[in-house]
Parts: C-alpha cells; sequence; structure tokens
C-alpha cells in the first residue's frame, strides 16, 4: 500500500540561479511551505511570521555550529 508521501513529490526550493545565500533561502521557503501543511488551513490561526523568522535564523545558527554551512 502507498502513502502520500510515496506518491506527492517531494518539495523543491525556487531558488534563483545566482542566489549567494542559497541554503537561507531554502530553509526559510520551507519554513513557509511547512506553515501550509494543514488538512483545514481555514481554520488554522493567525501565520506569526516573526516567530517563523526566528525559527529559520535559529536554524541557520545550528546548521553554521554544526559545520554544515559556513
Amino acid at each position: 500500500m502507498m502513502t502520500d508521501t510515496e506518491t506527492i513529490p517531494p518539495w523543491v526550493p525556487d531558488l534563483a540561479d545566482h542566489d549567494p545565500d542559497r541554503i537561507k533561502t531554502a530553509v526559510f521557503q520551507a519554513l513557509g511551505a511547512a506553515s501550509t501543511c494543514w488538512e483545514n488551513l481555514s481554520a488554522a490561526g493567525e501565520f506569526q511570521s516573526e516567530a517563523a523568522i526566528r525559527v529559520g535564523h535559529g536554524l541557520m545558527e545550528f546548521l553554521k555550529a554544526e559545520g554544515v554551512i559556513e
């Protein structure tokens, strides 16, 4: 039996060819995309963009500390 994750294509970031911050752009796009993963989006409440930005920056700092990015 196939699950939805096996039939739905994976999310892909929309990056400019010469984006100097490709990883950061992808991280923040992924956060935005994930914020809409609700079964009933209209009942999800108000999106807290400042909190999402804080999460994105925190993830970027973690990736730097782990040596994944510079």
